[in-house]
């Protein structure tokens, strides 16, 4: 008569015994993984697509989540080619990048919130007239793209670009930060800048909007740029229509 209850019971009990089980596996796998095993795949598929070297210098970390994890990754390089003047052409030292993950099911790439930390970009011309920021040498095609990923908010943080173009003595040199007390919209970018532009002094200072909203062809892209080029001062304040064409 007491078979069947002690039955029972012992099948609770292997019952317990194996989500305790799987659960232990499952802390130990959380406590024993390394992201970094990623960063060597991620490196051969970004160098494969733009011709350059790409490294992930330090280390690759995700905030897990079950809808919009964070992958956050430590002094990313993307390399320029031999003739540039500098060895990178993008260096971030930390960027930020929240995934919509279920998106993915739909074909869509969103990217909810990206925070980059002291990006610098190193734009150069050569004096044949190539570009550093050219990745194919097949023929320019002004046609707008269309194929970006989806992102939300673009926040950077103690930027700098630099452009040279040695044939137009050209050299200029921009600190680039988001506005983040904007209440409302994107954050839009404050420019600093100084330098030499076709071999006079130059100066800048002003704000545009987010580069986000150059993907939207429907909206305008507002700037308030004053720029002095020698003795030539300019000041530019407005919208402009369709800004990638």
């Amino acid at each position: 008569m007491d078979s069947a209850p002690a039955a029972t019971h012992d099948t609770r009990r292997r019952r317990l015994a194996a989500i305790g089980l799987l659960a232990l596996l499952f802390v130990l796998l959380l406590l024993l993984w390394d992201w970094n095993w990623f960063k060597g795949p991620v490196e051969r598929h970004v160098e494969a697509a733009t011709g350059r070297e790409f490294s992930i210098e330090g280390d690759l970390d995700v905030e897990l989540s079950l809808t919009r994890p964070t992958i956050i990754a430590h002094g990313v390089v993307l390399g320029n080619p031999d003739w540039a003047g500098e060895r990178e052409m993008i260096r971030v030292d930390q960027a930020r990048i929240q995934w919509a993950i279920w998106k993915l099911w739909g074909g869509d790439v969103v990217l909810p919130r990206v925070e980059l930390e002291k990006p610098r970009l190193w734009l150069e011309r050569g004096a044949d007239g190539q570009a550093n920021w050219t990745f194919s040498d097949e023929p320019a095609d002004d046609t707008v793209p269309t194929n970006y990923p989806d992102i939300g908010e673009l926040l950077v943080r103690d930027g700098r670009f630099r452009l040279v173009e040695p044939s137009l003595k050209t050299d200029i040199d921009v600190a680039v930060r988001s506005d983040e007390s904007a209440s409302e919209g994107r954050a839009p970018l404050l420019l600093a800048g100084t330098g030499r532009y076709r071999d006079a002094e130059f100066e800048l200072d002003g704000r545009i909007d987010s580069p986000l909203e150059l993907i939207d062809a429907e909206d305008r892209f507002v700037i308030d740029l004053r720029a002095r080029a020698g003795a030539t001062r300019a000041h530019a304040s407005g919208g402009l229509a369709t800004p990638l064409q």
